[in-house]
């Protein structure tokens, strides 16, 4: 058994050094200051043994050392009794807060049943056909060039190998009509690298949903050394007022 840290007086062992197995928290909670010396002394003291004061009547230290208890005894009740009404007043509080027709307990008990306040997982109800041609017309109003599809391509040279002719398919995906889309085409060398890029505007309406075919489109200078090409379309301008 681990001995005792004060002595009979009051006064704690070994010069007020504690031995190594008195942790020092401990220590603080089983002491208190003297009030004429303040010096640690133990709690339940009525004597002080550092400058002999008397902390009650040497005839009152038995009754003393009772309402130490009966304090002590107080103290822990009262906390107790202040965390059962702090709980209880939560619960209430959650159950005048819980939404009408299902109460917290129950959800508790049935933690999947959906409340107001958490809709259950439903399928988003499918579009009609005309709000889904609205949200296609708003969207290829924004950016018309999404709706287009360059395809069947086919690139020469001309004007003495420094201008680079363009023919293909422009097809239109939108239920919108769009015009004037701009080509941007790279040329690259045999051996891979890349040697520029031109740009070009077809002058042409494409219709809603139909396809076009345009010819020998005069895409710039470009260098003459090019073997290869690779086209898109970048920009492309709609109607705002299409219905």
């Amino acid at each position: 058994m681990a001995r005792q840290a004060f002595r009979e007086d009051g006064r704690p062992r070994n010069g007020g050094l504690l031995g190594p197995v008195i942790d020092h928290y401990a220590v603080l909670a089983n002491t208190k200051l003297c009030p004429f010396c303040q010096k640690r002394i133990n709690k339940e003291a009525v004597k002080c043994g550092f400058c002999g004061e008397w902390l009650a009547p040497p005839g009152q230290a038995a009754e003393i050392a009772d309402q130490n208890k009966r304090r002590e005894q107080k103290r822990k009740t009262t906390n107790f009794l202040f965390w059962v009404m702090t709980i209880g007043a939560l619960l209430l509080t959650a159950v005048f807060n819980a939404p009408s027709g299902t109460s917290t307990i129950q959800q508790a008990a049935n933690p999947s049943t959906p409340t107001a306040q958490t809709p259950p997982n439903a399928t988003p109800k499918p579009l009609t056909v005309a709000e889904l041609r609205t949200k296609t017309i708003s969207e290829a109003q924004k950016t018309p060039e999404k709706f287009l599809a360059l395809s069947h391509t086919r690139a020469w040279k001309g004007g003495f190998d420094t201008v680079m002719l363009l023919s293909g398919t422009l097809k239109n995906s939108a239920p919108i009509p769009i015009k004037d889309p701009q080509i941007a085409c790279y040329v690259v060398a045999e051996s891979g690298t890349t040697l520029g890029s031109v740009t070009e505007t077809v002058f042409k309406t494409i219709p809603a949903g139909k396809s076009i075919r345009f010819k020998d489109a005069n895409m710039g200078f470009v260098d003459s050394r090019w073997a290869r090409y690779a086209c898109a379309v970048i920009s492309a301008t709609a109607p705002t007022n299409a219905g």
